[in-house]
């Protein structure tokens, strides 16, 4: 059986999705190598086009915080089947290091995590005005970081498609057509598709400068 050969990195991806689908019987070996490689050895399933490296994840959550957290129990809420989930997060154990408060205006996952809540609330502008509010059907709650974390990660450890992997730092992200590799302090990972919910790095300073502040004080 004569093979013929496609070097998958030439095509874009449109004419890589018109690739003749593979008949084993009937039509001939395709198969993707990589520069360099011996174009007459096959990989060992030559009855598809390959990628030049398989991902190891299908998706990766890059920060294991408030939003990666959440994304990752959703995901496991709906049902992963057998897709494989990495979260990647550079602390190396979660502490009581924060809070989260919004207002609880429909049914949410953590409601269990709520630890205090509040039907009034005080606002204090630059002139130093006092508004107060009062709502018996909106409330404001107040969840410790470490109420939700334990709450998310008890989620996260019964699934068995997904990784929690700590200590391990992002330094870089390189993007093909088809997966990313995310080079970490721990070495390089592949997933298909990632979710970046680190923060901006200079987020502070974009606070500062367009001075954003919201100071809360609860009783």
């Amino acid at each position: 059986m004569k093979s013929i050969v496609y070097d998958y990195q030439q095509f874009p991806l449109k004419q890589r999705e018109l690739l003749p689908e593979i008949d084993a019987a009937q039509k001939p070996e395709v198969f993707a190598c990589n520069q360099g490689e011996n174009r007459d050895s096959p990989p060992d399933n030559p009855h598809r086009v390959r990628l030049q490296r398989e991902p190891l994840y299908d998706y990766a959550i890059l920060g294991g915080g408030c939003a990666g957290l959440a994304l990752a129990v959703a995901l496991s809420d709906r049902g992963l089947k057998e897709k494989k989930l990495i979260i990647l997060e550079p602390r190396n154990a979660y502490q009581n290091d924060r809070t989260w408060c919004y207002w609880n205006v429909f049914p949410q996952r953590f409601a269990s995590a709520v630890t205090h809540h509040w039907n009034q609330w005080r606002v204090i502008n630059q002139q130093q005005q006092v508004i107060t509010h009062h709502s018996e059907r909106y409330q404001y709650v107040y969840i410790p970081g470490i109420a939700f974390y334990e709450q998310a990660l008890a989620i996260i450890q019964t699934n068995p498609q997904i990784t929690l992997q700590l200590d391990t730092a992002v330094q870089a992200l390189a993007e093909s057509d088809d997966y990313v590799t995310i080079k970490t302090n721990q070495g390089e990972i592949v997933a298909k598709q990632v979710f970046d919910s680190r923060p901006l790095k200079n987020l502070k300073e974009i606070c500062t400068a367009q001075k954003n502040y919201l100071l809360q004080c609860f009783r």
